[in-house]
């Protein structure tokens, strides 16, 4: 008798939990919106335009903020260039195979216990997956990868989406692991840093953290001086944005420009719209400035400096400090044929349609900061740095600001290279 209340008992449970995973299963199909991807996306979109990665936002916990190592950002943006509704299948594809993945290893063991563990995870990470998430690909990553030689790889790039994967590395630790637990702490330092320091306290923590474990951070593209960062490879954005209110000035000597930034706040691009609007007040010329944002997405950016000139059609100039305005700016002037009407225009970055556009006298200007020496230069110094024992290696580096005309700008349409053309193969170019 005890026997069979104990059989009857388990299979009320296994019941019970099948029905549990049949309704969170329903209800994750009910509600399949994969909103998390957006984050995912968008930040792909935003470092394709050269815009921030971590752009100020109003409410950091929505599910479109990205909130993970640059590396997974980047790994993005070539899906950008496919339909997002094909990649949207393709995601919750990959997730739910993921789900697979991670309770499958409880699954084949087919006693009641691990099944109905399965069925409870799950069910669980089913209901991640159905809006999107990254964390059945990250659960996967660990079930099939802790217990290899190549853990500490797999555990890093896990802890770089997710904090507490991090928490194995302690494991290593305990157990006298060394070599896996600093392997594992390199790795992850190699996905998170050196970052784009774009919020002026945000990463602070971070930073001190790395730096009292002995890992040396420095920053690129946006600067925040008092983070604790070891040097800074970049412009000098506010001096950037002087130095362009000043050709704004010439350009335009009286009358309305507008000036389009993508995120306000950010510390990549804020400091150049300050810097402009500081020139153009200065010089005391009857030149009024507009300050406009455009969103960090290229067709928002687009449809908002559209509007704006069919709505401020006595505008004498259309400028921009992103790299993703100054394209859109540049395609409305062709649109309109506002070089008709003498509308000048100009920004920054080295986009295809703006360095194409510039060499049709379509716009006036773009300023090329150099974002290859920005890359190469911050890997070279924290090299030196190491290979020096910390001797040498670290130093701040302003990589300057070009303006490129449509005389100038004609070798960048015509390279091939990686340094600022559109190719990977790293190779020296010819003279």
């Amino acid at each position: 008798m005890p026997q069979l209340a104990i059989s009857a008992a388990k299979v009320v449970v296994i019941g019970l939990l099948a029905a549990y995973g049949l309704a969170v299963l329903l209800e994750a199909l009910a509600t399949w919106t994969l909103a998390d991807m957006d984050a995912y996306w968008n930040a792909a979109v935003r470092l394709r335009h050269g815009e921030a990665l971590f752009p100020l936002v109003a409410n950091e916990w929505a599910p479109d903020t990205y909130r993970y190592a640059p590396w997974f950002a980047v790994a993005w943006i070539p899906l950008t260039y496919l339909p997002k509704a094909l990649v949207e299948v393709c995601w919750g594809s990959l997730l739910v195979a993921s789900v697979g993945a991670s309770i499958w290893p409880l699954a084949r063991r087919r006693s009641m216990a691990s099944v109905a563990l399965a069925v409870l995870l799950g069910a669980h990470l089913l209901a991640i997956a159905s809006g999107g998430n990254v964390h059945p690909l990250v659960v996967a990553a660990l079930v099939h990868g802790v217990n290899r030689r190549s853990a500490p790889l797999w555990i890093a790039l896990a802890a770089s989406l997710k904090a507490f994967p991090a928490v194995y590395l302690l494991v290593f630790a305990v157990r006298g692991e060394w070599r896996k637990a600093i392997g594992g702490v390199a790795v992850f330092a190699a996905l998170v840093l050196p970052l784009a320091l774009v919020d002026l306290k945000a990463f602070n923590g971070p930073i001190q953290k790395a730096l009292d474990a002995g890992i040396p951070v420095v920053g690129y593209n946006a600067d925040a001086a008092d983070s604790g960062r070891l040097a800074y490879i970049g412009q000098d954005l506010f001096v950037s944005g002087q130095e362009m209110g000043k050709h704004i000035l010439e350009l335009v000597p009286q009358g309305d420009v507008a000036l389009f930034i993508a995120t306000p706040g950010s510390l990549n691009i804020q400091p150049r719209i300050d810097g402009a609007i500081d020139s153009i007040k200065k010089s005391g010329k009857p030149v009024t400035s507009h300050t406009v944002a455009t969103g960090a997405a290229l067709p928002k950016e687009l449809s908002t400096i559209d509007a704006y000139w069919l709505g401020h059609k006595e505008t004498k100039g259309l400028f921009a400090v992103d790299a993703g305005s100054t394209q859109s700016l540049a395609q409305v002037i062709k649109k309109y044929n506002l070089r008709d009407k003498d509308v000048k225009g100009g920004g920054y970055d080295l986009l295809g349609p703006t360095t194409q556009l510039l060499a049709a006298d379509q716009i006036d200007f773009t300023i090329d900061q150099q974002p290859y020496l920005q890359g190469f230069l911050p890997v070279l110094q924290l090299f030196m740095y190491k290979a020096s024992e910390t001797l040498t290696g670290l130093a701040d580096v302003n990589t300057g600001l070009k303006f490129l005309d449509k005389q100038t700008v004609a070798p960048y349409n015509d390279s091939k290279s990686r340094f600022e053309g559109t190719s990977s193969k790293a190779a020296v170019v010819a003279a």
